[in-house]
Order: structure tokens, then C-alpha cells, then sequence
């Protein structure tokens, strides 16, 4: 039996098929015609910080706030989703007689890739993984958290943190007035 690489293969975590690429399209980092839906990827990710808040304020609290419950409802309300026939496909799996399969996609005013984009974002709530999308406290950019504790988009962001951080500039200062010595 052929021995398999564990390192060549990435390891998925549960939500990453859905957070990924919502991450990138709030960033902008698709195709030129996503720049044009720039507004709307500012209030999806409006609400996705309020939806977040909100289940924050249920932990602490045990209660979640009816007024911003009822303006998180007000802007899911916006993307009332259709569902669209894309076309009928022969599988071809079986010879004998032939099987379609009928492909569809959620559809909504805001464009195919928005409709797919808010069903990420439901998806996730569901699973308890929304509050995983979040930006970097460096450099904005949104990510999906692998694990709880990450509040950085990458390796790089979080060495840039710590280096201007005042801690660091103390003991470097310290390490330069020793070498002078």
C-alpha cells in the first residue's frame, strides 16, 4: 500500500468551505465585476458585526437586544433568495437508461454571487461559526478562524503586532542600551 503525505495535504476545519471564500469576497479579492457590489459587501459585513454583537450580548447577558435583533432581521430581509433552473444534466452513470440531474442556484436582485455569498453567512450561523469571520485587529482584512483564540489574518500580521507594540519597544531599546555597554 502506498504511503500517503500527511504534510502535502491541508487540514480542512469545519465551516473553512463556507468562511474562506466569504473572507475573500468581503475583502474584494475577486473578479473586476465584484468591485461594483462594493456597498453591498460593506453592509453584509455590517451585518455580520451586528449579528456577532448580538450573540455576544446573549452570552453575557442571557438575552439578546430586541432593537438590534429587529434591525438584523430589517437587513436579512433585503435579500429575499430565488431559486433559478440552471439546466438538466444526463449523468451518463448508467448505460441502460439515461439519468438527468437538474442543477439550480439561489438567486437574489443583488447578483448571483451575493445569493451565495448570504447563504455562507446563514450557513455558518447555523453551525455556531459566524463569530469566526472576523477582520484583523492589524490590518482589517476579514479571515475565517481556524480556532478560537486567532485575531490575526496570518503570520505576518501578527509578528508586525507585537514588534511596534510597546512591550517589544521597551525591550529592544533595553537589548540596544546593553549592547552599547
Amino acid at each position: 500500500m502506498p504511503k500517503t503525505d500527511n504534510k502535502s495535504r491541508a487540514r480542512r476545519f469545519t465551516g473553512q468551505e463556507d468562511g474562506d471564500p466569504l473572507a475573500m469576497w468581503l475583502n474584494g479579492e475577486y473578479s473586476a465585476d465584484d468591485r461594483k457590489q462594493s456597498s453591498v459587501r460593506k453592509s453584509v459585513a455590517r451585518l455580520i458585526t451586528m449579528m456577532n454583537s448580538n450573540a455576544d450580548m446573549f452570552v453575557q447577558h442571557a438575552k439578546a437586544d430586541p432593537v438590534l435583533t429587529k434591525h438584523i432581521d430589517q437587513e436579512l430581509s433585503k435579500y429575499r433568495f430565488q431559486v433559478e433552473t440552471v439546466h438538466v444534466q444526463d449523468s451518463g452513470r448508467y448505460k441502460a437508461f439515461s439519468e438527468q440531474r437538474w442543477l439550480f442556484r439561489w438567486t437574489c436582485k443583488q447578483g448571483q454571487r451575493v445569493a451565495a455569498m448570504m447563504l455562507a453567512v446563514v450557513r455558518l450561523a447555523e453551525l455556531g461559526l459566524l463569530r469566526r469571520l472576523r477582520p484583523c485587529i492589524r490590518c482589517s482584512r476579514w479571515f475565517f478562524a481556524k480556532f478560537n483564540h486567532q485575531r490575526f489574518c496570518g503570520k505576518r500580521c501578527q509578528e508586525l503586532h507585537y514588534q511596534t507594540g510597546e512591550y517589544w519597544k521597551q525591550r529592544r531599546r533595553n537589548q540596544y542600551a546593553r549592547s552599547l555597554l
